[in-house]
């Protein structure tokens, strides 16, 4: 069974489910533990955003700085949404 089953009228459990059509999320983070490291570090860059609330314009260095702290989190926010 892969989707919803239109003689039963209902998405399957997931234990339902062929292993064909299942996502592998080992592949992603190898454990539960791993997933929450990799949160731990996206929290940890999102509060660093504060120091540059209100200097973002007051030099390239400031804008440099707020840039590659937005690249870093947008790669640790997009591991996490997979």
């Amino acid at each position: 069974m892969s989707g919803i089953s239109p003689e039963e009228g209902r998405v399957p459990k997931r234990e339902e489910i062929d292993e064909a059509y299942k996502w592998r999320l080992e592949h992603i983070f190898s454990s539960d533990d791993a997933w929450e490291e990799e949160f731990s570090q996206a929290e940890k860059l999102l509060g660093a955003v504060e120091q540059y609330r209100g200097k973002v314009g007051a030099s390239a260095e400031d804008l440099l700085g707020a840039l590659k702290l937005q690249d870093q989190l947008f790669l640790h926010m997009e591991r996490l949404a997979q």
